[in-house]
């Protein structure tokens, strides 16, 4: 759990007053904090700080040609066009995408069932890992166990799963494989940026499609009604 992975659900909460999970979270944080506190001190919170500086300015282990988001594509529109028009593709897309996230999400489900609650968490990290502004492939473990819940109620087509496990993995070793072409001189080194792409595009492809998928899904009501009463305050 990293705390960027909160940017859509937190708000989502907030727009559907369930204050009571919101509560749990402040009480949660206060305590991760007090705990942390004690483990690494003043000293330890403010070099924490500083790499999270160093992150979000594409420093540490950022990457950001590699990740699974709008800054991936706007860095490599800055570095094919200018950096204004890699700007502007990373604030369209992430606008679009927070607006589309939020309507969809914030509103109540047609009916109390449990696989609405699946398909909205799904399509909020999958919008979350496409607009936050440090998203890796690792960040989509989350989606696994909400994927094989949707998978078991008939909801989800295991095709598309195979496809998002196995695409990524294939991709990163094709590039792989032609950097080492590279470094050997058997092809362009002009080609390094493309391989950057290839290795971040896949994931931010299937953020997309799930979320587009997840908000097609929200707004049907052809799912049963389902007693729903222990999960209220999370819709």
């Amino acid at each position: 759990m990293k705390p960027q992975i909160l940017i859509f659900i937190l708000p989502i909460l907030l727009l559907k007053k369930s204050f009571k999970p919101l509560l749990g979270f402040l009480l949660s944080c206060i305590l991760a904090f007090l705990i942390s506190y004690g483990l690494i001190g003043g000293d330890g919170f403010k070099a924490l700080f500083q790499i999270l500086i160093n992150s979000s300015q594409g420093g540490a282990a950022s990457n950001p040609q590699v990740m699974m988001n709008w800054r991936m594509l706007g860095v490599h529109f800055s570095d094919y066009f200018s950096r204004n028009v890699g700007w502007i593709v990373i604030i369209i897309g992430s606008v679009i995408t927070t607006y589309l996230s939020l309507t969809a999400f914030s509103r109540k489900p047609n009916n109390n069932n449990f696989d609405y609650l699946a398909i909205s968490l799904l399509g909020i990290f999958a919008a979350t890992g496409a607009v936050t502004w440090h998203a890796h492939l690792s960040m989509s473990i989350v989606l696994i166990p909400i994927v094989l819940y949707l998978m078991e109620t008939k909801r989800f087509n295991p095709k598309i799963f195979m496809w998002w496990i196995f695409l990524p993995a294939i991709s990163y070793f094709v590039m792989y494989f032609l950097r080492i072409l590279v470094q050997i001189n058997i092809i362009p080194a002009a080609l390094n940026l493309p391989l950057d792409l290839l290795e971040g595009l896949p994931g931010f492809i299937f953020n997309m499609l799930f979320l587009g998928w997840a908000v097609h899904q929200y707004r049907s009501t052809e799912l049963p009604t389902m007693d729903f009463s222990l999960f209220q305050d999370s819709i």
